[in-house]
């Protein structure tokens, strides 16, 4: 990603394996838990996120399942996870309330990860009454803002935002309910210089970018920048995975099992995505894709590798975060 320098820009600096909706307690595609600690154990990530719904319903067994899964996995790498809807209870005590207190006594921990170079911090992205289409509390994204305002301004931060429910429309499942108060988490994400979105909750794996005009205030600069100089326009790159052990997909990863393997360096954004071989008993690498960073500031057209087609779609620009005049850009392809 722009601005991580290392001798050689190509070397991934920093890799993740993103999950979402393995709804444990529902119906489990045979093989695929045991699949998922094996892959973890072969390729060693930085970080493993969790992007919610690791239950089926809320229920204490489905999160003691979930809560030896994550346990399982943090023997090798560390561990980020975030709810979904699914993770609510509905019709327990103090859900109006209090809806994230089942998720916090099953995963206490802070839902941030950093170090030197990497920052990622996840937020709930529900409401008591809002299962299926998702909320961003001003709480919550209250509470996003302080969390990557605490961690600093360096310039070799790479910034990551963990929410489970979409943000923007995916075109080959338009129209998609999104988060209330979407458009406001978005300009959020924009102040803090965040570069990329991990997501969950369409059982769909996808890929695309949300054009960001504003100058951001906050976040990495650009190299060659002075001290409290903005950056200049950029995109902020979204990433959803599919349904990682569950039964539950949607067309076109109907009956199969996905998970999105990210690599991050100074040249380049590389997303594989991988899915489960029934017959081999582990995750297989279906399709790769690379979007390519000119330098620290310039984003440049996505490049496929060992697939066919775009890896991305480009979003509309938020009303937000679009001057007044401009026109939306219009989709050059979808995933």
């Amino acid at each position: 990603m722009p601005g991580l320098s290392r001798v050689d820009p190509e070397t991934p600096l920093r890799r993740i394996l993103h999950l979402a909706d393995l709804h444990c307690g529902a119906p489990l595609r045979p093989g695929a838990l045991a699949a998922v600690v094996r892959l973890v154990e072969e390729r060693r990530p930085d970080l493993v996120v969790l992007a919610g719904d690791l239950t089926a319903g809320g229920r204490a067994w489905e999160y003691r399942q979930a809560r030896e899964l994550v346990q399982a996995l943090e023997t090798v790498s560390p561990v980020l996870a975030v709810p979904g809807g699914r993770d609510l209870r509905f019709g327990a005590a103090l859900v109006r309330t209090d809806p994230e207190r089942a998720f916090r006594r099953w995963f206490p921990e802070e839902t941030v990860f950093h170090d030197d170079e990497l920052a990622v911090v996840g937020a709930a992205s529900f409401g008591a009454w809002t299962r299926r289409r998702g909320r961003l509390a001003r709480r919550a994204l209250r509470r996003l803002e302080q969390r990557f305002a605490a961690l600093g301004e360096s310039s070799r931060l790479c910034r990551i935002a963990v929410l489970h429910h979409p943000l923007v429309q995916v075109p080959s499942l338009a129209p998609l309910p999104l988060a209330r108060r979407a458009r406001a988490a978005l300009e959020v994400l924009r102040r803090v210089g965040v570069e990329l979105v991990l997501g969950g909750h369409l059982h769909h794996s996808w890929a695309g970018t949300v054009p960001l005009s504003e100058p951001l205030r906050r976040g990495r600069r650009a190299r060659g920048d002075g001290e409290g100089a903005e950056r200049e326009p950029r995109e902020l790159h979204v990433l959803h995975a599919g349904s990682a052990i569950s039964r539950l997909g949607r067309p076109p990863e109907s009956g199969s099992n996905s998970c999105l393997f990210v690599e991050i360096s100074d040249a380049s954004l590389s997303v594989e995505r991988l899915v489960h071989g029934p017959d081999e008993r582990r995750f297989l690498g279906e399709r790769a894709w690379r979007h390519e960073c000119r330098d620290a500031a310039t984003v440049v057209a996505p490049v496929a590798v060992g697939g066919g087609g775009n890896a991305y779609h480009r979003c509309p620009e938020p009303e937000a975060s679009r001057p007044r005049g401009s026109a939306p850009l219009q989709p050059e392809g979808q995933s």
